[in-house]
């Protein structure tokens, strides 16, 4: 699937997470921050207002007439399927629309049910709760997790025993939180090094972590590794509250180039509401962690490896990292 990022990086301009609603823009040594927009569409005669600073407007697609419109009223633009009009300094990028097959995941609108998600994280890693506790934990209302476990309930994925909630069958509820899930959200930026996954972690870790531990947490390969070691990692992924240039590592255009990912995501739920280190690793939510794991031809082994240490010996640290402290 292609995505704007992509986009973006085949235009030359590299992509940096600021958090989860900037971006910093470079293009060699000119580079600025954006405040950014997502849509799922755009017609000319419904163009949102631009922020005072830039601003990106990023959309799966637009007409040329929506793209006209944007800029005019202030916007910078990129569309999945090519079409780029950013300004960096005085100069205006704007090279030609590709004919790229946008993905119908990227093409849904409305806006993303992280309640849905997060809720039923909780239930996985605790499958007997009341709905007090599932809020506490989702930081969901009550009224909210109401109406979530009632479609989970309708799924057959949840069963109600007197006041407590219980997840139906495990494997299936993860299985339906894994096919379903749409992606952290946010801004994501990739970065590469000559370190191995494990100490660039490490180092982008330490970076973004400096001004607080709870700051940034660890995902991806490198997490696996931590919980449940089975495969070499070939990547790392950390999600950060704010992002910030990381040393000794470049920024690269796209997923395909990086070894480390950066994400300040906009799904609350992949914050544990307690810490939970591993070693000297902070983690994400471990369902994210089986969400993160790189392809390969040993993705299915190490997932069916984590997943049965979730539920075995990390079952335990996964549930008390489900309490607020």
């Amino acid at each position: 699937m292609v995505m704007w990022t992509d986009v973006l990086g085949r235009a030359g301009i590299t992509v940096e997470t600021v958090d989860a609603h900037h971006v910093r823009l470079a293009d060699g040594a000119t580079s600025a921050v954006f405040r950014l927009r997502r849509a799922g569409s755009v017609v000319p005669s419904r163009v949102p207002a631009a922020p005072h600073g830039p601003g990106l407007f990023a959309v799966p697609r637009a007409s040329i007439k929506a793209v006209d419109t944007l800029v005019a009223a202030g916007w910078n633009v990129v569309t999945d399927t090519g079409r780029v009009a950013v300004r960096l300094d005085k100069r205006w990028i704007t090279p030609g629309p590709q004919p790229v097959v946008v993905s119908q995941r990227a093409t849904q609108r409305g806006p993303t049910p992280w309640a849905l998600f997060t809720v039923l994280r909780r239930l996985l890693a605790a499958p007997c709760a009341t709905q007090a506790d599932l809020a506490r934990r989702s930081g969901v209302s009550q009224p909210k997790v109401s109406r979530v476990l009632t479609r989970l309930r309708a799924d057959g994925l949840v069963v109600r025993d007197a006041q407590t909630w219980t997840i139906a069958d495990w494997d299936a509820a993860a299985d339906w939180w894994l096919a379903r899930y749409p992606g952290p959200g946010g801004v994501t930026s990739y970065w590469t090094s000559t370190d191995p996954p494990t100490v660039e972690a490490a180092k982008a870790m330490a970076a973004l972590t400096a001004t607080g531990p709870s700051n940034a947490v660890l995902s991806g390969d490198v997490a696996a590794d931590v919980l449940a070691p089975w495969r070499r990692p070939s990547s790392s992924v950390v999600y950060a509250r704010a992002g910030k240039p990381l040393p000794g590592m470049v920024p690269v255009s796209t997923p395909d180039e990086a070894t480390l990912t950066v994400c300040a995501p906009a799904d609350p739920g992949l914050w544990l509401p307690s810490p939970w280190q591993v070693s000297t690793h902070q983690l994400a939510d471990p369902l994210q962690v089986l969400h993160d794991l790189a392809p390969g031809t040993d993705q299915t082994d190490a997932a069916v490896r984590l997943r049965h240490a979730l539920r075995t010996t990390h079952l335990h640290r996964w549930q008390e990292a489900t309490r607020r402290l």
